[in-house]
């Protein structure tokens, strides 16, 4: 394929001699609104764009009105409330088997105990801490300046009313009093001693208690934001005459142009196109579109739809697959689209695949056909062997062709026997 010369593409910009620069207008002032929480005001112009379709023979010579706007913008900080999702704690009554010890045979035996009652007075907290699983530094700091276990219990249920009596003198938390007596249970009934291993003295029996749930919930939170506010200030308009002329299309493609115009600055720009270079000019208010050549444009893939087929009879194989009309050239000016057929055939293994010890794989030279107007199924028919697999791979490009370069697209189908 020839390859178009580019001579314009992309955003191209012209200014126009009569388009005034606007004046900056101050912004808005509020009296109630904190000065300090304003920012970064500014004025600026807003264009409408201007978007225009083009057919193969469309021709625009039309007036177009395009709207200019004026506003001023700043930044602000502004209290912004919103819902949003937290983890809290549920307490409710749950019914679980708990372990419980007869308590006259675990009477506290443990060197745990010890360490803590021999402890000075300043690091009993400390001792406290390491004896009881889920109190915590905190919370044993607060029980011994609280005077809890001033002497040692004597049993679980001593125990557990010690916890129980600051638990609701709220010395603990209902989290601590859980864990002491629940989540770490079995862990401090058998530190304490409390825990015994004679038979039958410890069983689990379904209780009553307090647990945590942690549940999600959304809340109300109010947070500082800063804000971009765009108030108007005026509109104006104006009118322009657009020619476009020149661009290259087939019957079944649409090229869109897009204008966008700079109040400001006074400039025109041409968006970047799918199928055309254009070279613009602008003069007063007339703005002139050239088409300059074609763009390097590929063949699409959907020239070739999914569904090639491959099957066999009499000792042959005949292969057939669709092909979109829509690309195979009308006439000889379009250039040709050429389909390509490449066979691949190996011997049949034990479990009907290609064999792995004797392969034999063999690849028929490529059959290559001139795809015409009226023909949308690529076929070729070819003889076969007994014992042997094939498949087929293909493939389409197009030659000599005024509106594609020479890519070849290949069919993600491969058809086998």
């Amino acid at each position: 394929m020839k390859v178009l010369t580019v001579l314009a593409s992309g955003l191209l910009l012209l200014s126009a001699c009569t388009s005034p620069v606007p004046q900056k207008v101050a912004s808005e002032s509020n009296q109630e609104r904190d000065p300090s929480s304003i920012r970064n005001v500014r004025n600026f112009w807003e264009s409408s764009s201007l978007s225009i379709t083009l057919g193969s023979g469309t021709k625009i010579d039309q007036n177009y009105p395009v709207k200019f706007e004026h506003f001023t913008a700043y930044e602000e900080d502004k209290p912004v409330t919103r819902m949003v999702p937290v983890v809290e704690i549920l307490w409710e009554v749950v019914r679980r088997p708990v372990l419980v010890c007869r308590s006259e045979e675990g009477r506290g035996s443990s060197p745990l105990w010890d360490a803590f009652y021999s402890a000075r007075g300043s690091e009993k907290g400390k001792f406290l801490a390491k004896a009881i699983q889920g109190v915590g530094p905190v919370s044993a700091s607060s029980l011994v300046e609280a005077n809890y276990f001033d002497s040692k219990p004597r049993s679980w249920d001593d125990f557990r009313d010690e916890v129980e009596r600051a638990a609701k003198a709220e010395v603990i938390t209902k989290n601590v009093r859980h864990q002491i007596l629940y989540q770490y249970r079995q862990e401090n009934m058998t530190n304490l001693g409390y825990q015994t291993h004679i038979s039958n003295a410890c069983t689990y029996e379904t209780e009553s208690y307090l647990a945590p749930r942690e549940v999600v919930v959304n809340r109300p939170r109010t947070t500082i934001e800063t804000q971009t506010i765009r108030k108007l200030i005026n509109t104006e308009r104006a009118n322009y005459r657009v020619k476009v002329s020149g661009q290259r299309l087939q019957s079944f493609e649409t090229e869109v142009i897009v204008l966008n115009f700079d109040k400001e600055s006074g400039q025109v720009g041409l968006s970047s196109t799918a199928y055309n270079n254009f070279s613009l000019s602008l003069n007063s208010n007339v703005i002139t579109v050239t088409g300059t050549g074609r763009k390097n444009i590929k063949l699409p893939s959907a020239v070739l739809p999914r569904g090639g087929t491959l099957v066999k009879g009499n000792g042959k194989a005949r292969f057939s697959a669709p092909i979109n009309p829509t690309f195979i050239p009308k006439t000889t000016a379009d250039g040709y689209l050429l389909g390509s057929i490449r066979i691949t055939s190996c011997r049949i293994g034990t479990f009907g695949g290609c064999s792995l010890r004797n392969r034999d794989e063999r690849t028929e030279p490529v059959v290559v056909k001139t795809l015409v107007p009226a023909q949308v199924v690529m076929t070729h028919e070819f003889e076969i062997q007994s014992g042997r697999r094939y498949w087929v791979n293909h493939w389409v490009n197009a030659a000599s062709s005024p509106w594609y370069i020479n890519n070849v697209v290949r069919s993600s189908s491969q058809p086998e026997i």
